[in-house]
């Protein structure tokens, strides 16, 4: 008995060392051959034969959906990379990714952009890596903005919550942003943090970029690109690189009290 484990355990790491040897082919083949279709087969394969609680499945299906994507197959990486989050394994790696994806494919590519919300389009994405805080969709405002997009949030003192408008070598360069926003709960306070291409923060002046929205009240944002202040201690941000923007609900942070909130968001402007 002692012999038959001892040679099932000896043959499980020889096929675990030989499946890793095979993911490390299909990513040299990508990155020093450039043949994307090879390494999709290599990592697709291994994505089908490994064990579905095997952690090497996870990070093959990572390396899938990130082939996909610089094969301009969106769909494909996509679902790559829900299945690797499905999986348990290089989760947050692939939710990273996941996120990024979304990002670009609404991403702002050309100034002014408006969306006024009465045909469902915006550019926010909720990130995967905060799927449990909260969610957006579409739906009914008020007289003064009949169709709204509702961001479902909940105020808990452990974790923020973030909404994400993506940036895409925009042209012209941009200005500034203006939205609408009303918490329809309780008091809400925001904080807009913009990043560049180079992973380098900005915050409009003054308390650390924090403005607090009264409950049942519309509230203009405004967020002028040359008056950020950057966080890192680099030089001012260059409009042409932005890269991202994060609509953060810091209220928890604020004092406020946990629970659930929505907050409607309209009338948004990129200029």
């Amino acid at each position: 008995m002692l012999a038959l484990l001892a040679w099932l355990s000896s043959t499980a790491w020889a096929n675990e060392i030989d499946a890793w040897v095979e993911l490390y082919d299909g990513i040299l083949i990508e990155a020093a051959d450039n043949d994307v279709d090879a390494a999709v087969r290599t990592y697709e394969g291994l994505s089908r034969t490994l064990a579905a609680d095997e952690p090497l499945r996870g990070i093959s299906l990572y390396w899938l959906g990130r082939a996909l994507d610089s094969d301009d197959d969106a769909r494909g990486a996509r679902s790559a990379l829900r299945e690797c989050v499905r999986s348990g394994h290089a989760r947050a790696r692939c939710l990273d990714l996941l996120g990024r994806i979304e990002l670009e494919g609404r991403a702002i590519r050309r100034v002014p952009t408006r969306w006024d919300m009465s045909d469902g389009e915006h550019g926010f994405i909720h990130p995967w890596l905060y799927a449990e805080k909260g969610s957006i969709r579409m739906g009914d405002g008020d007289t003064e903005h009949p169709t709204v997009l509702v961001w479902s949030t909940t105020v808990s003192p452990d974790l923020d919550d973030q909404l994400l408008m993506g940036f895409v070598n925009p042209e012209p360069a941009p200005r500034g942003l203006r939205l609408m926003m009303r918490p329809t709960r309780q008091d809400t306070a925001i904080r807009m943090v913009v990043f560049d291409v180079h992973r380098n923060r900005f915050l409009m002046p003054g308390d650390v970029g924090v403005r607090v929205l009264q409950r049942a009240e519309w509230t203009t944002l405004r967020l002028d690109l040359s008056e950020l202040v950057p966080v890192d201690g680099v030089r001012a941000l260059n409009p042409a690189e932005i890269d991202h923007v994060v609509l953060q609900d810091v209220s928890a942070f604020q004092g406020a009290p946990s629970g659930a909130n929505d907050l409607w968001i309209a009338d948004v402007r990129v200029y």
